[in-house]
């Protein structure tokens, strides 16, 4: 490994509209350091998909020859961040980086932060950039409400979902405060202590309410936004993470993004302070959108803000992926590709930052329902259009 003298963390911040990103999920990518698959509470299985499989962070940096040789030169990781290693509720494990139960420490399954900043040091060497996939919207799945729920007594019929295990609550301060029925945890009122949204079209249930048994963060709450602030600006100045990809944007208020941004003490001034004068973070909002209408991608472009409340500085290229799959892989009439991609130019303020994919995590492979053929003309497509393109872990194996 590289001293410390001669580690290559920061580097400026790149023309992002010359880049092509390659998505990975960590544990499902390659196990570098056996030693680390299994830390004994029984979450490690490859047999089975709900448990770790042992991919690392050894693993990544085993591969990036690999990845600059595809003609990758950004590399966006699953969270690494330490998570959640038993949910009852689901019985799984969060091997997907997605149940945080610490936003600044490194999975022991991943590895340590030696080596995270070695992969950085190594993209870094070889004209790559790191892309760090984050989370602020809820943390791990640690408490749900049993019977009728009562918004004037949030006390009422709530219930912890892993009381007896070796993690019952998250380990950071402040989220650590995850227990309603104490007094000074709801005093400090660090979580919405709300049930699972039923109603996506009610505003408040969405930006209020938990998604699965996910404790909802109240992102209201200053003492939560400067927590999130602090741990996400731990990762741009001690790994040199370049930008971040945001998970579950859509249910979390525009306002928390402007201030975990833009505040003085937000995420671009420290990055900007760094050399990282284009701190890139492209969001998630995964909407539907009709054939021939653009109502999904002006309420994707309100997560950019405005000149007043400034939002993120990219969001994922949702409406477009849709129509490559519906026209490219499912044969529906090509003008409403072509409409798709007349709003995408029209209506994002600077659609040539915007990340385009063919699939992702969230969405089934292309292969799915396209053939090989329409395959090509998919990746083709979302190469040649304006906009970042994505191409996600196992792609280019067919």
């Amino acid at each position: 490994p590289a001293g410390e003298d001669e580690s290559l963390l920061h580097v400026p911040s790149p023309d992002w509209r010359d880049q092509v990103i390659y998505m990975l999920f960590i544990d499902r990518f390659d196990d570098g350091d056996p030693s680390n698959n299994d830390q004994g509470f029984g979450e490690y299985d490859p047999a089975k998909a709900t448990h770790f499989s042992g991919g690392d962070l050894q693993g990544v940096i085993n591969r990036v020859g690999y990845l600059k040789d595809l003609g990758a030169t950004a590399v966006w990781i699953s969270p690494p961040i330490a998570n959640q290693w038993w949910s009852t509720p689901y019985q799984a494990t969060g091997w997907h980086g997605y149940w945080a139960s610490n936003f600044k420490e490194v999975d022991a399954h991943f590895g340590t932060l030696e080596d995270y900043q070695r992969l950085s040091h190594e993209l870094h060497s070889n004209g790559m950039y790191l892309i760090q996939d984050i989370v602020g919207n809820h943390v791990g799945n640690f408490y749900a409400y049993e019977g009728e729920y009562n918004p004037d007594d949030t006390a009422e019929n709530f219930v912890l979902l892993e009381p007896d295990s070796h993690q019952p609550a998250p380990d950071q301060y402040p989220f650590n405060m995850i227990d309603r029925n104490n007094p000074e945890h709801a005093a400090a009122n660090i979580y919405h202590w709300t049930p699972m949204i039923t109603d996506y079209d009610d505003p408040d249930q969405v930006f209020n309410y938990t998604f699965g048994f996910l404790g909802d963060l109240n992102t209201e709450n200053p003492v939560v936004i400067e927590a999130l602030q602090e741990s996400y600006k731990h990762w741009v100045a001690e790994v040199g993470v370049d930008g971040f990809r945001i998970d579950t944007v859509q249910y979390v208020p525009l306002e928390f993004w402007n201030r975990l941004l833009h505040d003085p003490d937000g995420i671009y001034p420290f990055a900007s302070q760094l050399g990282k004068n284009h701190f890139l973070t492209f969001g998630e909002a995964l909407l539907l959108p009709s054939p021939f209408d653009d109502s999904i991608e002006h309420k994707i472009v309100e997560y950019l803000g405005s000149t007043e409340t400034p939002g993120l500085n990219s969001m994922l290229g949702f409406p477009v992926y849709f129509d490559i799959n519906n026209v490219i892989a499912k044969g529906q009439p090509t003008a409403q590709l072509e409409y798709r991609l007349n709003k995408f130019m029209e209506i994002f303020p600077d659609p040539f930052v915007i990340p385009n994919f063919v699939d992702n995590h969230d969405t089934a492979r292309f292969l799915a329902a396209g053939h090989g053929a329409a395959f090509k003309q998919a990746l083709a497509t979302v190469f040649t259009i304006p906009g970042i393109p994505i191409i996600y872990q196992g792609t280019e194996q067919g």
